[in-house]
């Protein structure tokens, strides 16, 4: 991958533009943290309150009614409602794996086929999720639209 960075003047903002020859997943992530640059969710630490960037956010978790964002180290309370969540942020690749967690598909390093037609996916950090059956489809489709994005 090449990278061509070009300061023009008069421009009210910045300009992206891709040029590639074939679609491939390293696009489709590209073009997930591209598109999800500058877009945050607000979130609390004990006791006080941050703005994420979502694309540092590996995945969401709902327990006991009340959803977290983890980060590669950290874990923050999330006042949304996992589906609300989704609505909000399924075009930047997060997907639903199970009934309570989201996945950030642009973190996911590897997927293998695990006992019951489960799958379990290892994340870049090394944690590991575990994926419902129901929602295999989900994942799959996700995958495979980041490929031909």
């Amino acid at each position: 991958m090449k990278l061509l960075v070009e300061q023009v003047q008069g421009l009210d903002d910045i300009n992206v533009i891709v040029r590639f020859t074939e679609r491939n997943s390293a696009l489709g992530r590209l073009l997930s943290v591209i598109r999800g640059l500058g877009e945050k969710i607000q979130a609390h630490d004990k006791d006080r309150t941050v703005m994420l960037d979502v694309i540092g956010i590996y995945y969401f978790e709902s327990v006991d009614k009340q959803t977290f964002a983890y980060c590669s180290q950290e874990v923050y309370q999330v006042h949304d409602r996992l589906y609300q969540v989704k609505e909000r942020l399924e075009r930047f690749g997060f997907v639903q794996v199970s009934k309570s967690c989201l996945l950030n598909v642009n973190m996911l390093e590897s997927v293998r086929n695990v006992a019951n037609s489960k799958m379990e996916a290892e994340l870049s950090n090394g944690e590991k999720i575990s994926i419902s059956r129901k929602y295999i489809p989900e994942l799959k489709a996700e995958i495979r639209r980041r490929a031909e994005a």
